[in-house]
């Protein structure tokens, strides 16, 4: 909460490494500050436009800008109808907007979604996208955590540059769930002529989700190795 933050405070989260961002991201909601998300480290003009739009904000671009404190002891008892986070939308069609979500709508949304999607506790998540994207931080960190299960993050620049890292991550960890845009389902299925027969863990894959952006996916081109079970669901 110091300096320069404290309970209701936007803070905007730039630029932070993986395994940060979300240990920071989890504080700021622990002590009701209000984070706003923005992954690219490069992303300047954005967190310009953001930080401005959340004003007064406080950046946070690496743990150096948290130092240490006293442990907080009044845990924050926050009500329903606070802000918890600010979602920013892409910028695609001009400046980014912040929207405001309140502590009762990330409950609604868990306790409905983890009933849609059949995510229990004890199950796993695996997720190579931003966690600035919405469905990588809705669906597979904030879901997860609302439902006990255990949710994988990997650089998304790891599965760009070799897409059958992201089955290997989903056959290493036993994933349940895991998602792509469709551009992600489309990597891999280029990649799948040159995978290597190779012994491989069973998975219990049972639930990918694909987002469709511009076109549709290709019906049949997306071959997963059999020990996948899985279903595509492309909204």
């Amino acid at each position: 909460r110091e300096p320069g933050g404290g309970q209701g405070h936007p803070a905007v989260l730039h630029g932070l490494p993986l395994p940060d961002v979300i240990i920071v991201f989890g504080a700021c909601l622990l002590g009701c500050i209000r984070p706003a998300l923005i992954a690219d480290p490069t992303a300047t003009e954005r967190l310009r436009h953001t930080t401005s739009l959340l004003r007064p904000a406080m950046v946070i671009s690496s743990l150096d800008d948290c130092p240490a404190g006293p442990p907080v002891t009044d845990l924050a008892d926050p009500d329903w109808s606070d802000t918890a986070l600010y979602m920013l939308s892409s910028g695609s069609t001009g400046a980014p907007k912040a929207t405001r979500i309140t502590h009762r709508g990330l409950a609604e949304f868990a306790a409905s979604t983890a009933a849609v999607l059949a995510m229990r506790p004890g199950e796993v998540t695996v997720n190579w996208l931003p966690v600035d994207h919405s469905g990588a931080l809705f669906l597979f960190h904030l879901l997860p955590l609302f439902a006990g299960a255990t949710n994988v993050h990997a650089p998304t620049d790891a599965v760009l540059t070799e897409p059958l890292r992201w089955l290997d991550l989903m056959s290493r960890h036993r994933a349940n769930h895991s998602w792509s845009p469709t551009f992600g389902l489309q990597l891999v299925a280029d990649a799948l002529p040159l995978m290597e027969r190779r012994e491989e863990s069973p998975s219990k894959v049972v639930r990918l989700i694909g987002l469709a952006s511009a076109g549709s996916f290709p019906a049949g081109k997306l071959t997963i190795p059999a020990h996948h079970q899985t279903t595509i669901l492309l909204d």
